[in-house]
């Protein structure tokens, strides 16, 4: 058995240590039984000579009058599979002046679901459910409807979700837990694939997962957290959306899927449609026509990703956008006309109703290539859109490359916008042509002009809607960006707090998120700007000596976080990385990294490391230290072998360099290294090799 002990123990190390929160959990209800995947009662449905024909019967699906207020109730998982059978054995318009109540939670058993609702031959011969569809449990909350799946392979442009034609003027109080929806071609959303036409949405949850695998771009190829598509009325009227929750997540299957609107509640609306309330976190990633390259349909006013609505077209001289008290921390990805609201604004024109209030953006914008990508609004088409944004607030990160130039705005382009009372965590460029009154918020205050039933101010943090306080990222509570300058992005800028060093983690995120096999993100942050980490922290006393039979383990290149961004990787000047645990004593354990250097004549080394663990209580936390002109290199550390003690030396030509950590608590967990080993020679050159490293607490002696 091989074994190392240090000769020599060189570093006193500094560490920070950022707070964070736990994330809040929901209370269970009862679970129901589960749903085989086949069984269906329509038994509670009133049979009449005319309608849906099943089993020798005919039931009443049409004919229902306004006076009549019709009610049904349903409480089992097979009476909802009956109501997805009435309706999709009617060719036409099912239950309008009906209203459909599910009294309990059900659980679908996560079996193959057919859509309530489902296209025909043509879009017109549809079969659609036109009724209000609530939830009423007896205790006011919530009606759960469990482990929906969807998987819908077609080529054709057909509607997924749990309905798919919804035509009805109320759906409410209801929640999708553990939905899981793979779709092709079709207008996707977890509750909804077409939605309208002036209805009200109401008090809609979902966390579902959502997987496109269309490799063709169709026009109407959507997916939203909720809703593919809306549309409003032929007399202007539109949909309300007020009180949804998007939890959950949107991607792909593979590198070749194609996509056009893509939202965290609606994909693409045309016409009129109202927001309020409405929240989104989770991972919604957006590809127009290919991840790489330029799509061909780039003009396509269908084509945006955006964190409450993904694309909008006018319909009429009425079409508008409304959106209020609207809160967005996911992270959002696509090649162009990305938006924390919207991705695409297309307005009629003359029309200026497009208007914004009490909006947060508390998320990431990720670039990989492309214009047109913002923390408010991506892209509009016109001068005749021209929003209007009142009080609102960016506290996360967008940012696009654009002519070879770094952009960090609210709004892309040049389009007329007007912006009052709006605020932001780092000094953005607010886009040419704006309006606009604007500013820094103060950590732990709430701006004058914000109105505190709808805002709450915080300590040590940023103030946040109200509504959103339960979907606040935990990690993120105490990040500090004002040390951003988009003006400024290219001067060297030092890192010197724990908040800064949060928010900088939090910047460097949107050059690296990945969604399955595919990498969003061309290192804009990293390639750009010049971010450097200056050893204020607070100390991790090192106490753990390196007795130790816990032999020394490579460390794979796959860096995370980038600390430093002009050096040149170089495997031959800092060839390999190696690290090694010590035993636990006393509920603590240490961690030592050796770096083998060509040579040393250097004018500096450095090791630096960015650490994120869980401590005891659950919170997720970052730390980081760093080591500047390491002046004692190693020509050997002592190695243990069967007992016997004697000097292990590195790679012919090289020295190595050593960097310890110590008094580390045995109940952190999902502790991660990212690591950076370097050299600087006599003309400033600088070399490094990056790696990341997964580290589990070792057993007790």
């Amino acid at each position: 058995m091989k074994r190392f002990l240090s000769v020599l123990l060189i570093l006193a190390m500094l560490v920070c240590t950022i707070p964070s929160f736990a994330v809040l959990a929901t209370a269970e209800g009862e679970t129901a039984t589960a749903w085989d995947g086949t069984s269906y009662d329509v038994s509670w449905c009133d049979t009449a000579d005319s309608g849906a024909k099943i089993d020798g019967k005919t039931y009443k699906v049409t004919g229902y009058t306004a006076e009549e207020a019709k009610t049904y109730e349903i409480s089992t998982a097979e009476q909802l599979a009956g109501l997805a059978k009435l309706v999709n054995a009617y060719k036409g318009d099912s239950f309008a002046n009906v209203t459909v109540y599910l009294t309990v939670d059900v659980d679908l058993g996560g079996k193959l679901w057919t859509m309530i609702g489902k296209n025909g031959s043509t879009y017109s011969a549809t079969y659609a459910f036109a009724g209000s569809f609530v939830g009423k449990k007896e205790d006011g909350s919530n009606a759960v409807i469990s482990n929906l799946t969807v998987k819908d392979g077609s080529t054709s442009q057909t509607c997924v979700g749990l309905f798919g034609l919804y035509r009805g003027p109320l759906m409410a109080n209801l929640t999708l837990k553990n939905a899981v929806i793979e779709s092709g071609y079709g207008r996707t959303g977890s509750f909804v694939g077409t939605a309208g036409v002036a209805a009200t949405f109401r008090n809609l949850t979902s966390d579902a997962k959502i997987t496109m695998t269309a490799t063709t771009a169709w026009t109407w190829t959507c997916a939203g957290g909720l809703f593919g598509t809306s549309y409003n009325a032929t007399d202007g009227s539109g949909n309300v959306f007020e009180n949804c929750v998007f939890t959950g997540s949107i991607g792909y299957k593979d590198k070749n899927t194609k996509v056009q609107g893509c939202g965290g509640i609606v994909g693409f609306n045309e016409g009129v449609a109202t927001f309020k309330n409405c929240v989104v976190t989770g991972n919604i990633s957006g590809v127009i026509d290919g991840i790489a390259n330029k799509s061909d349909h780039d003009n396509n006013p269908r084509s945006g990703v955006g964190g409450i609505l993904g694309a909008a077209i006018w319909a009429n001289s009425k079409a508008a956008i409304v959106m209020e008290n609207c809160y967005v921390s996911a992270t959002l990805a696509g090649y162009q006309r990305v938006g924390g609201f919207i991705g695409s604004l297309f307005s009629n024109p003359g029309n200026n109703a497009n208007k914004f209030t009490d909006c947060q953006f508390d998320g990431m914008v990720v670039s990989n290539g492309g214009d047109a990508k913002a923390a408010f609004l991506g892209y509009q088409d016109s001068d005749d859109a021209k929003p209007t944004f009142t009080n609102c607030l960016n506290t996360g990160v967008a940012s696009c490359r654009s002519n070879g130039s770094l952009k960090m705005g609210l709004v892309y382009g040049n389009r007329p916008a007007t912006f009052t009372n709006c605020y932001g965590t780092y000094k953005a460029l607010l886009k040419t042509g704006a309006t606009e009154t604007t500013g820094l918020t103060e950590s732990g205050k709430l701006p004058a002009d914000f109105d505190a039933t709808v805002w709450e101010a915080r300590e040590g943090s940023y103030p946040i809607l109200k509504n959103a306080k339960a979907y606040a990222n935990p990690d993120f509570l105490t990040a500090d960006l004002s040390w951003i300058d988009a003006a400024s992005l290219t001067k060297a800028v030092w890192i010197d707090s724990e908040a800064e060093l949060l928010g900088a983690f939090r910047m460097f995120e949107t050059d690296s998120w990945v969604f399955g096999d595919r990498k969003q993100g061309d290192a804009v942050f990293n390639n750009m700007m010049n971010v450097q980490f200056s050893g204020i922290v607070t100390e991790w006393l090192k106490t753990a000596p390196y007795t130790t039979d816990t032999a020394f383990g490579d460390i794979a290149g796959n860096w995370k976080m980038p600390m430093k961004t002009d050096g040149t990787a170089s495997a031959e000047n800092v060839k390999k990385l190696y690290y090694q645990t010590t035993a636990a004593s006393e509920g603590k354990y240490g961690v030592r990294f050796a770096a083998e250097i060509k040579g040393s004549d250097w004018s500096a080394a450095e090791l630096r490391l960015v650490a994120t663990y869980t401590d005891a209580e659950g919170n997720t936390k970052i730390s980081a230290l760093r080591k500047e002109a390491i002046t004692v290199c190693y020509s050997a550390l002592l190695e243990t072998l069967d007992g016997e003690t004697a000097p292990a030396t590195p790679a012919e030509g090289y020295v190595w360099i050593v960097l310890d950590i110590g008094a580390i608590s045995e109940s952190y967990t999902n502790i991660s290294f990212d690591i950076c080993a370097s050299v600087t020679d006599a003309t400033g050159t600088y070399y490094n090799a990056d790696y990341a490293v997964s580290i589990s607490a070792p057993a007790a002696q």
